[in-house]
């Protein structure tokens, strides 16, 4: 009978544990293990494509100030009589311009126009070739550059903005990773703990059975080891069924060796949780929530758009010089000659204002980005408070999960030495088999709640991630 059991037992332990003996093929740190998170994850890929996409996108804003060429192309016919001729009128023209604006609010434009008239009434020919050179400078709106400046400004807190944006989303998927690995670890552990509960609760059974064959036990305490057993192999089939789901919610997320298994003695190393953090070098350098940092400087990115949005409704005043030359001639070579000689040549000088006159509007737009700007400080004042407290809330709880582990691991200890006496009493006949299960389904008990509180105390550390902090300069 006994043969017979223990032989329907390992049958068991076979079926359930296939995954966990195959899965020690291949064993990965947590280091190892977010290594390849970072390199293989398509969700952690597309986000360091999105922080390439934005600095690039916020880097090609200066497009605004690089030169710009034109040409125009044009053929004509004028039929049309005028009072001081009837000529019909046909041609050509050709006209390139270059425009260079400046950070400074300066612009420069250099313009060039060919022009071929033939007048069909008089088979007359001209030629006429004009090119000038102008440059303005603003007196008002962006005078000295302040347009630019604050338009430079008003994107460089937008992309530390977005870039908080898409790091806490990293952060947190990283988050997400580290869970996983974590849970699959306790399972692994849980697995093990629970094949070692039924081995023991096979030689508890064995003991009953060989003690109710004296006559020594009652068929209760039969009854009480098969229990025992039954449900400590239950016990094993759930941890196992975890485990594989485990496995399977990781493997939908992440390219990985199905033999993957997390090292084990990860659960017990202590981490410094300053390590942690996000680092960049615009942070500050105690922790603080990238959420509340992203606030801070979404706050800066409105207020400079409201600095920057006003100025535009400013007055636009500027000052201009144009000097050119122009040749015509029936000869293009006599036309060309003339627009490089020293005569032919003009000079203009002014000035041109321009304003928008609907002032309700104006002042309308300027206090909505006013408001904005300032709904977001108060937010931003909220996420530094917030952060502050959750940190130190963050680190205390920490201190005294540690003090549960110590506390959990003295009573996991005190449990199993408790149930080793017990079975010792128990197989010398000066204890009942109801005491020695009670006892040894306690001992297991305490020896999962130590990990369970490890894997708290670990995933406890891992929410320090979604800080971030000033990077150390290392040049």
């Amino acid at each position: 009978m006994i043969s017979r059991f223990i032989l329907r037992c390992s049958a068991c332990c076979a079926l359930i544990l296939p995954s966990y003996a195959s899965a020690q093929t291949e064993n990965l740190s947590l280091d190892q293990y977010l290594q390849h998170v970072m390199a293989s994850s398509e969700a952690m890929k597309a986000i360091d494509l999105d922080i390439q996409s934005l600095r690039m996108e916020i880097q090609a804003r200066d497009i605004e100030l690089s030169p710009v060429v034109g040409v125009n192309l044009i053929r004509f016919w004028d039929d049309r009589p005028s009072l001081s001729s009837n000529r019909q009128l046909s041609g050509k023209s050709a006209e390139l311009l270059l425009n260079k604006p400046f950070a400074t609010g300066t612009n420069l434009n250099l313009s060039s126009y060919l022009e071929n008239a033939d007048y069909s009434s008089t088979s007359d020919d001209q030629n006429l070739l004009n090119w000038q050179f102008g440059i303005s400078q603003s007196l008002w709106q962006n005078m000295f550059g302040r347009q630019t400046s604050l338009r430079r400004q008003r994107d460089q807190d937008e992309q530390k903005s977005r870039l908080l944006t898409l790091m806490l989303q990293q952060q947190q998927a990283l988050i997400d990773f580290e869970s996983l690995y974590w849970d699959i670890a306790y399972a692994f552990q849980e697995v093990r703990i629970r094949q070692e509960n039924l081995e023991r609760s096979q030689r508890i059974f064995e003991w009953i059975e060989e003690r109710f064959g004296r006559s020594a036990a009652e068929h209760i305490d039969l009854l009480q080891g098969k229990t025992l057993v039954s449900s400590r192999e239950l016990q094993l089939q759930v941890a196992s069924d975890n485990l594989k789901t485990l496995q399977a919610r990781l493997a939908a997320r992440l390219s990985i060796d199905p033999g993957f298994s997390p090292v084990l003695d990860d659960l017990k190393k202590e981490r410094n949780i300053l390590s942690l953090p996000a680092k960049v070098s615009f942070a500050s350098a105690s922790p603080v929530l990238i959420d509340a940092l992203q606030a801070q400087y979404e706050t800066d990115y409105l207020k400079t758009k409201s600095k920057y949005e006003s100025d535009k409704l400013k007055p636009e005043l500027e000052i201009g010089y144009v000097y050119g030359k122009q040749g015509i001639d029936p000869s293009f070579s006599t036309a060309r000659h003339q627009a490089f000689s020293n005569s032919d040549d003009y000079h203009q000088i002014g000035v041109v204002f321009s304003m928008p006159l609907d002032f309700g509007l104006i002042r309308t737009s300027r206090l909505a980005s006013e408001a904005a700007y300032k709904a977001q400080e108060m937010r931003a004042k909220q996420f530094k408070r917030q952060s502050a407290v959750q940190w130190d809330d963050l680190v205390r709880s920490i201190d005294e999960q540690k003090q549960r582990i110590v506390t959990a691991l003295d009573l996991a200890k005190l449990q199993n030495e408790k149930s080793q006496e017990e079975r010792s009493r128990y197989e010398k006949g000066k204890t009942t088999a109801f005491q020695a299960i009670s006892f040894e389904q306690e001992a297991a008990e305490s020896d999962l709640l130590v990990l369970q509180l490890m894997t708290q105390l670990r995933r406890l550390e891992s929410q320090a991630r979604i800080y971030i902090q000033k990077t150390d300069d290392i040049k």
